[in-house]
């Protein structure tokens, strides 16, 4: 084997690991991406969860007692 199919080859099997390691930066950028969403929504759960908005459905004599305290 010549030195320029070796530096060729060795060129080659870069080019490839260079590709899949790119492949696999864009999966994790996605994968952080879609977690960042679900954080997101999962902060605006327990937003609501803690400081809940029922206004008139928040009627009774439990919901009374309950705003008394």
């Amino acid at each position: 084997m010549s030195h320029e199919s070796t530096l060729n080859h060795i060129h080659s099997t870069i080019n490839q690991k260079l590709a899949d390691v790119e492949s696999r930066i864009e999966r994790v950028k996605t994968a952080k991406k879609e977690i960042e969403k679900e954080h997101e929504t999962g902060i605006v759960e327990i937003r609501q969860i803690l400081h809940p908005h029922l206004n008139s459905h928040w009627t009774g004599d439990f919901a009374n007692d309950f705003d008394d305290e």
